[in-house]
């Protein structure tokens, strides 16, 4: 199956796969889902870099993730490098744990290491218990996922992490901004899993925000990357825009055009009150009118 349109194929994430997609996962039926999710990918009616994709990859390594599909991740993880971008903390988390898991301790545990190394706890979202591997705590794969050290996760409405909450925006409106990055990484860990985690978003764009406020575009645009795979992360305007402009500010054209043009078409005004830079780009690289 190939669909004509790329409306047609989004009819169909909506109204078909993603009914079956959540019967499979709730089943734990790995086999269905890795199925499912390389229908999704061979139905495409389009280039296979194409960022309208960038859903789908991400819920696949998440799922596969989730259901130990080892093999079903070797093959996604350079489709999801080719979309996000091979240094991209969540294609390095995936590349790592991918190769820990199918028979290359020593390449996963050095990319994990890395990877810490870079963006400490940050960068293992999607699944802190690697943490241990990155830190040569643990020696070898075991036959069940690496336990996470905090296996407590708390709802965005708890008071301890409103409390957090509040802590960040009196270090936003005052320009503590390293304080502020500190308390949303808390926050963050009091949640959890961050890819099923209300308010995972909140804090990562606030975070983005403290380092855009100081220029610090490469780990805004990680920060700003990892926004996307949480709940609402994808459809958010303003988490794609402040993403598309980390990559313009760091010269990558590309995925500069594919964040800034996301926030524009899911809201035409929102390059409105930023520098007109952007809008500018935009209209050179022929993606809107003049």
């Amino acid at each position: 199956m190939r669909f004509e349109t790329f409306d047609d194929w989004a009819d169909w994430i909506d109204d078909e796969f993603d009914e079956m997609l959540d019967e499979a996962v709730e089943s734990r039926d790995g086999a269905r889902v890795v199925a499912l999710h390389d229908e999704a990918w061979e139905s495409f009616p389009g280039e296979h870099d194409d960022q309208r994709l960038q859903g789908v990859v991400s819920s696949a390594l998440g799922h596969f993730h989730d259901l130990r599909q080892w093999d079903a991740s070797a093959r996604w993880v350079p489709r999801m490098a080719t979309l996000y971008g091979a240094q991209e903390p969540s294609v390095r988390f995936h590349r790592g744990v991918t190769a820990w898991n199918t028979g290359d301790a020593v390449a996963g545990q050095a990319e994990l290491a890395k990877l810490y190394e870079d963006f400490g706890p940050n960068g293992f979202l999607p699944d802190p218990g690697y943490v241990a591997v990155a830190r040569g705590e643990v020696s070898a794969p075991a036959g069940e996922p690496v336990a996470a050290e905090n296996a407590e996760a708390l709802s965005v409405d708890d008071p301890r992490v409103q409390g957090v909450a509040e802590q960040v925006n009196d270090a936003m409106d005052t320009g503590r901004w390293d304080e502020a990055i500190g308390l949303c990484r808390e926050g963050l860990s009091l949640l959890g899993d961050p890819r099923s985690a209300d308010g995972a978003m909140w804090f990562l764009g606030t975070m983005g925000d403290a380092y855009v406020e100081q220029e610090q575009w490469a780990e805004a645009r990680d920060t700003f990357a990892l926004a996307t795979q949480v709940p609402g992360g994808m459809e958010n305007p303003y988490i794609q825009l402040r993403l598309g402009q980390s990559e313009y500010e760091l010269g990558n054209e590309r995925p500069a055009a594919n964040g800034l043009i996301a926030a524009y078409m899911q809201a035409p005004d929102i390059l409105d009150e930023e520098p007109p830079k952007y809008l500018k780009f935009l209209r050179e690289q022929g993606l809107i009118d003049s």
